[in-house]
C-alpha cells in the first residue's frame, strides 16, 4: 500500500517535470532542477521502503522457520 503512494507521487512529479521541459525558459530552469531533485528523493525513499518491507517479510518467514538461515 505504501509503495503505491510513492508510485503516485513519482507519476505526479514526472508529469510536472515534463510540463516544465515543454515550456522551459530561464526562470523555469531552477524550478525544473528542484523538481528533478524532489523526484530523485521520492524514488530513493521508495527504494528504501521496498527494502524495508522485503526485510520485514524475510524476518517473518525466518521466525516461522520457512526462510533464510543467514538473516
Amino acid at each position: 500500500m505504501e509503495l503505491k503512494s510513492y508510485n503516485k507521487e513519482i507519476k505526479v512529479l514526472e508529469s510536472k517535470i515534463e510540463r516544465l521541459r515543454e515550456g522551459i525558459n530561464n526562470e523555469d530552469e531552477q524550478d525544473l532542477n528542484n523538481k528533478l531533485c524532489e523526484l530523485d528523493e521520492v524514488k530513493r525513499a521508495k527504494e528504501l521502503k521496498k527494502m524495508e518491507l522485503y526485510y520485514q517479510a524475510m524476518l517473518k518467514l525466518k521466525f516461522k522457520g520457512l526462510c533464510c538461515e543467514y538473516i
